[in-house]
Order: structure tokens, then sequence, then C-alpha cells
């Protein structure tokens, strides 16, 4: 539980964040996982600690993390696409 309770925090810290940037991108799904999944993460190294790293917790950390990486690769492609399309009309 406590993880979800420092996550929820971060995460909505990080979403008042961004609401006021005013940024266009913020209730776009992509960006909502990916906030969602990096609270999570600061969530369990708060929680754990760097224990997190080690035991079974381990493979659950791990693959999260890779999850994130693996949003922020889309979310990157999909702005680079909409660039190039931009500059083309």
């Amino acid at each position: 539980m406590q993880v979800l309770e420092f996550g929820g925090i971060f995460g909505l810290a990080m979403l008042l964040l961004d609401a006021i940037r005013d940024r266009d991108g913020v209730a776009k799904w992509p960006n909502l996982f990916a906030t969602a999944i990096s609270a999570f993460l600061f969530g369990m190294l708060e929680v754990f600690g760097w224990s997190v790293l080690h035991g079974g917790i381990a493979l659950l950390f791990w693959v999260v993390l890779l999850a994130a990486f693996g949003v922020g690769f889309v979310i990157r492609r999909g702005r680079k696409r909409t660039e190039i399309a931009s500059k083309m009309r």
C-alpha cells in the first residue's frame, strides 16, 4: 500500500506540474501511462530503497523499468513522426 501511496503522490505532482506548464500532451494516453509507470517506480524505490534491486521484487522492478523505457521510446518516436509530417506540409 505504501508503494501506491508514494507513487500516487508523485504521479499527481507530475500531472499538476504538466498542467501548470499547460502542455498539450498531458491528457494523451502514452503520457498518462508513462506518468503511472514512473510513479510506480518512484514508489518502489521510496518504500524498498536499494533493496529493490535484489531478491524477488527485483524481477517486478526490472520489468516495470523496461516498460518505462519502451513507453518513452514510443512517445519519442510518435513525436518525431508528427514533427516530420508537419514540416512536409
